[in-house]
């Protein structure tokens, strides 16, 4: 699965970390798209959720608590934003 998923990287000429493209994502970008979070998105869309686990893909257990949603990391968009020179 592992190879399969490199060759698909490799071959995707629109993936998010693919580097010296015009169009890629700059480090800061990067930076940022990494930081996301499931939860903090979830927490956004869905109306009445203040609490969710640290991984909302995985059970609650001891290792993936719940956590208010303020907790969650916000996106910095500002790293999206053009310099005007």
């Amino acid at each position: 699965m592992a190879e399969q998923l490199l060759r698909s990287i490799k071959s995707d000429r629109h993936w998010y970390e693919r580097r010296n493209r015009p169009y890629a994502f700059t480090p800061e970008q990067l930076s940022q798209i990494r930081n996301s979070n499931m939860g903090k998105l979830l927490c956004r869309v869905a109306p009445g959720i203040t609490k969710i686990t640290k991984n909302p893909f995985l059970v609650r257990s001891e290792r993936n608590k719940m956590v208010s949603c303020d907790e969650l990391p916000e996106v910095d968009f500002n790293a999206w934003k053009e310099c005007k020179q």
